[in-house]
């Protein structure tokens, strides 16, 4: 047997251990979702509409300069 073994604890300890974990992720969502979680979502939103496009949005946005400058 080597030198480090399981303890074994009671239910009720581990229940508690459970529920902190769990109040502690719960707390580390909740400051996610801060002021700027919307700006971030709309941000991503953006992101991922664009990005796959880049070179056609930039294309389009070079041509609509273009004829605003005319």
């Amino acid at each position: 047997m080597t030198t480090t073994t399981a303890r074994l604890l009671p239910p009720t300890t581990l229940v508690f251990e459970q529920a902190q974990s769990l109040n502690r992720h719960l707390q580390h969502c909740h400051a996610a979702r801060g002021r700027l979680f919307q700006a971030a979502a709309w941000a991503e939103l953006a992101h991922g509409q664009v990005a796959p496009r880049f070179v056609t949005t930039v294309s389009i946005a070079a041509v609509l300069l273009l004829a605003c400058t005319w």
